[in-house]
């Protein structure tokens, strides 16, 4: 009960934020037009280059092995998590609703709730 009290809460809060914001400029969210793929692929390509980066500064560094299975395992939870949020935005999005916005209220919940 409380975490749907929590999810309308933030849900009314942001569609009336990002009403507004679109309201400014005029112009519709979209998630899957080319300028949204292309920052969606640089992103995961920054991420997967911070835990190489992060995998050079350890000490002791991990067997190659060893550091791709732990890799492999919080990108698969990142995919999911991400693609997830992006269907439901998309599925929520398709009567009045703007889906970036309900992307914004998946994401949001699933990071701050996923860390408690």
């Amino acid at each position: 009960f409380i975490l749907f009290y929590f999810y309308l809460l933030f849900g009314v809060l942001f569609t009336k934020w990002m009403e507004k914001v679109d309201n400014l400029d005029g112009q519709e969210c979209v998630l899957f037009d080319n300028f949204g793929l292309f920052i969606q692929i640089s992103l995961g390509f920054a991420a997967f280059c911070s835990l190489l980066l992060k995998r050079q500064a350890e000490f002791p560094c991990r067997p190659w092995k060893i550091w791709m299975f732990d890799t492999s395992k919080q990108g698969m939870s990142a995919l999911l998590s991400h693609s997830l949020n992006t269907s439901l935005g998309v599925l929520f999005g398709l009567g009045s609703a703007d889906a970036c916005t309900w992307y914004l209220i998946h994401s949001t919940l699933d990071t701050f709730l996923g860390v408690f």
